[in-house]
């Protein structure tokens, strides 16, 4: 038996196990980074995703807040209009009383002196005449008198109407600016949330860039490894080919695709390591 056959044997099947640990620990480690990257993907999408609806919800309410805005600006005008409204009602109010005063105060009889005279050559008495023109004078007073009560009747309905519609307007205005306080805490908030979205995607997406360059550097270091000189080449692809009917076990299975660690076809043009290329 030669010499160097122990030797031989324990380094194949020390290498073998070696081989089969290193396969192991690389598998584990793919499998890791993997793993790791699948969930970087899924969390990084996840967080666009919610900030994408937050994104929505802000344009929302600025939509809503836009729109109270304008409503409020519309109820501080109509109540000026109101209110201006509302003051002339008032100096004509004031005219009216005035015209009240003056004519309860200095009632006049314009007595026609010469028809007062023919009235009476007529046959009519002073007593009837002065009954006459009294009759007249308080016809003509009550009648001034009612339309200026009929003017201060439509004055008053006209500020009821006022009033009420300066109420509702209050009313409304209030509750625009509940409603635009609500508006603009819940876009501080979407903002808040944002800001706290968009830091935790920056991380992840750190994370995701250092485990890509490691797990980039691990394969490139490990495809740059496998590569076999072209004298073992052929003498494994050679004793991979032979059949072994009686020991299966040792028999590669026909339909276990692709032997790994053989590098492809067009990468035997290269210089197996520590060969010189024949000259030619």
């Amino acid at each position: 038996m030669n010499q160097d056959e122990p030797d031989t044997q324990s380094v194949n099947r020390a290498l073998q196990d070696k081989g089969g640990s290193v396969l192991r620990e690389f598998t584990r480690v793919v499998n890791a980074f993997s793993k790791a990257l699948d969930q970087k993907d899924r969390q990084r999408e996840s967080i666009k995703y919610k900030l994408e609806d937050l994104f929505g919800r802000i344009r929302n309410a600025a939509q809503k807040l836009e729109t109270v805005v304008r409503n409020i600006e519309i109820y501080r005008r109509n109540n000026d209009k109101i209110a201006v409204a509302l003051d002339n009602l008032a100096e004509r109010e004031e005219l009216i009383k005035e015209q009240f005063e003056k004519l309860m105060a200095t009632p006049r009889f314009e007595r026609d002196e010469g028809a007062g005279e023919a009235n009476r050559q007529g046959g009519m008495s002073l007593r009837e005449d002065l009954v006459r023109k009294r009759k007249q004078f308080l016809d003509g007073l009550d009648g001034i008198f009612r339309k200026l009560e009929e003017e201060l009747a439509v004055i008053e309905g006209v500020r009821k109407e006022m009033e009420r519609a300066r109420m509702e307007i209050a009313i409304k205005n209030e509750e625009s600016l509940e409603t635009k306080l609500y508006l603009e805490n819940q876009r501080t908030q979407l903002l808040r949330e944002v800001k706290t979205l968009q830091e935790e995607l920056d991380g992840s997406v750190k994370q995701e860039t250092v485990l890509i360059r490691e797990f980039d550097r691990l394969l490139n270091g490990a495809e740059a490894q496998i590569e076999i000189g072209q004298e073992a080449d052929r003498v494994l692809l050679s004793v991979l080919a032979e059949s072994e009917p009686d020991d299966p076990a040792r028999a590669p299975a026909r339909d276990s695709g692709p032997i790994p660690l053989v590098r492809d076809a067009k990468k035997g043009d290269r210089q197996p390591r520590g060969q010189k290329k024949a000259a030619s």
